[in-house]
């Protein structure tokens, strides 16, 4: 079984807002630590989406895209949801540690943790 670690970069299907039934593949940002995606057998997971669609208070513009595989400039957005391991389609690459460092920081904002 493939495991994935916290801020690697997969790819996972989101469906269509105007069709659930089709779906495109996108990148994601894994958030769950290595224990819970094995146990669970799921992932919990941030959006990465294009820059030009930067409008949520939240978002990460990614500075470092040396190891991420991205074609191109891209925020995450910290709409979190959860997915099955079994749907994920692989790992593309993984967040710079400066990228990490900021979207910690914003993850203690949004939690107040």
């Amino acid at each position: 079984m493939i495991t994935y670690k916290p801020f690697d970069i997969v790819v996972v299907p989101f469906p269509f807002a105007d069709d659930e039934s089709k779906y495109k593949h996108r990148p994601a940002l894994v958030l769950s630590n290595e224990e819970y995606n094995q146990k669970n057998n799921n992932l919990i997971l941030s959006m990465i989406t294009s820059a030009k669609n930067s409008n949520f208070w939240s978002d990460h513009i990614i500075t470092n895209y040396e190891g991420t595989n991205l074609q191109n400039k891209c925020v995450i957005r910290m709409k979190i949801f959860t997915i099955d391991t079994a749907l994920v389609k692989g790992k593309i690459g993984a967040l710079s540690k400066t990228d990490t460092r900021k979207i910690k920081q914003n993850l203690k904002v949004i939690l107040n943790s």
